[in-house]
């Protein structure tokens, strides 16, 4: 039974199995009628898990201040980072068109549009 291994809901079975969330409902309300012991056991198994995942997932992100310091600090660095590359290549694109008389195109945008998109992502 997908609903009691996977922690899919209601909803997801639906989609997975082309039919409407009722119809699962309708589905796992005659499973559990038909073997009651053993549908409060399975059910007692998924919430143990859902538990055990929405764990796992919040253990992933960091919740003490130190460590969103941080890493405010290192994503401003790379920030920076790539600001002074994006210069680099401006300057060597400029030094190129000057040295080899390499005539520049109108219209053309070669600003910091990836650091802008780093900075204020769409």
């Amino acid at each position: 039974m997908d609903y009691y291994d996977g922690c899919l809901s209601f909803l997801a079975l639906g989609l997975k199995y082309e039919t409407s969330r009722y119809h699962i409902q309708k589905i796992l309300s005659i499973f559990a009628s038909s073997e009651p012991s053993k549908a409060k056991e399975m059910e007692a198994s998924r919430a143990k898990k859902k538990d055990r995942l929405k764990a796992e997932e919040a253990a992933k992100f960091p919740d003490d201040v130190e460590s969103l310091k941080n890493e405010i600090r290192l994503l401003r660095q790379e920030v920076k980072t790539a600001q002074m590359h994006a210069h680099a290549y401006n300057t060597m694109i400029d030094v190129a068109e000057e040295m080899y008389h390499i005539p520049k195109k109108h219209g053309a945008k070669r600003q910091h549009s990836f650091v802008r998109r780093l900075i204020h992502p769409v």
